[in-house]
């Protein structure tokens, strides 16, 4: 156990010690980030002229972790030393238990004020705006935001797809689109996605379409039911993994979205009155320093409107996936779509519409 915490005592000391910059100081040195998989962009739909592009804030030494990490597949990267992936698991674990440590509050408004600073965190959203209101790092990590400043579009409209978080987003009309440009890892399939491991209950087909709402850790935490009414079926955890949802993992040779700790939710969502309902899931995937994973609206049997909070993720970079089959016949939005054909995420706020069903 000694030896254990000595070898996590080094690898997060090593890390930080590597730097704080946040972003590199140049397009070119940018590109070279992102050459060399250790850095991303990003498209923003509401950015003027729309879909210009930023480089995703990042401190730098978690950069260099994460490329030490993850590039190369397992085989290369120092994830093939078997005793990392537990260490990972560790330090996810010890992060959560300082995340939520309420005895120490200056040090929690230090970090509040870090944080804010850090990534440009608009304090004017925020439902609780009083800063010492927040006891813990994660009470200010999974903050709520005033009602009024994540609209819901089209309210009444049960055929519209809305974002389900404030992401980076993907979206793909069959997920065999999603594995040949996005996501590498072998083992992935929605099969696997959607299932514990040696089980089969869930079914979807092949040819689904897939949309991945990956949250930085500067996004709004909580997530939102993407359609409805939608009702739920069954609930079922899976994985174990604490792989980082990054870019850096999911275009390398990593199982990180089937082998990552999960929740998944099968649902039936009706988009046209009079038709059969359609089967649907929901993948809340924790990653890399994340304490926890924690429904607030998603109770079996209870049937929820499109925009109603299902869930939050407390510390650290997480991951949605949103399985629609064929018979929902979802039509993303064009500009999405694009930016995913050439392997481009989008950054989309909540409740934003991103696609609508023609069934």
């Amino acid at each position: 156990m000694k030896e254990d915490k000595s070898s996590l005592d080094k690898l997060s000391g090593y890390f930080k010690k590597l730097g704080c910059s946040i972003i590199p100081n140049s397009e070119e040195l940018q590109d070279d980030f992102v050459y060399y998989k250790m850095g991303n962009y990003v498209a923003n739909r509401n950015a003027s002229p729309p879909n210009d592009r930023f480089f995703e804030t990042m401190p730098i030494y978690v950069r260099i972790g994460m490329h030490l990490l993850f590039y190369s597949g397992k085989k290369k990267s120092l994830l093939r030393f078997g005793r990392i992936e537990n260490l990972l698991k560790k330090m996810s674990e010890r992060e959560g238990e300082i995340y939520n440590d309420s005895t120490k509050p200056e040090e929690v408004q230090t970090f509040i004020q870090n944080f804010i600073k850090t990534y440009s965190i608009d304090t004017e959203d925020l439902e609780e705006q009083d800063l010492t209101k927040y006891k813990t790092r994660n009470e200010f990590f999974y903050r709520k935001l005033k009602k009024d400043v994540r609209p819901i579009p089209e309210p009444d409209n049960t055929k519209l797809i809305g974002s389900a978080a404030d992401c980076r987003l993907m979206v793909f009309d069959n997920a065999d689109d999603a594995k040949k440009i996005w996501i590498k890892g072998r083992q992935f399939s929605v099969k696997e996605l959607i299932n514990k491991k040696g089980d089969e209950t869930n079914k979807l087909p092949e040819g689904s379409s897939i949309a991945i709402y990956r949250l930085a850790p500067a996004d709004y935490h909580r997530y939102h039911h993407p359609v409805g009414a939608a009702k739920v079926v069954s609930q079922v955890h899976s994985g174990e993994e604490f792989y980082t949802v990054n870019p850096d993992a999911v275009n390398e040779n990593f199982d990180v979205f089937t082998a990552n700790t999960r929740d998944i939710s099968m649902l039936e969502w009706t988009p046209a009155d009079g038709k059969p309902a359609i089967p649907f899931a929901f993948v809340s995937i924790g990653a890399l320093l994340v304490g926890s994973n924690v429904f607030t609206n998603a109770t079996k049997g209870s049937s929820y409107k499109r925009g109603e909070e299902m869930g939050y993720f407390a510390y650290g970079g997480s991951t949605c996936i949103a399985i629609f089959p064929p018979d929902a016949k979802v039509k993303w939005d064009d500009d999405l779509l694009t930016n995913s054909n050439k392997g481009i995420e989008t950054l989309v706020k909540v409740n934003e519409r991103i696609g609508v069903s023609e069934a």
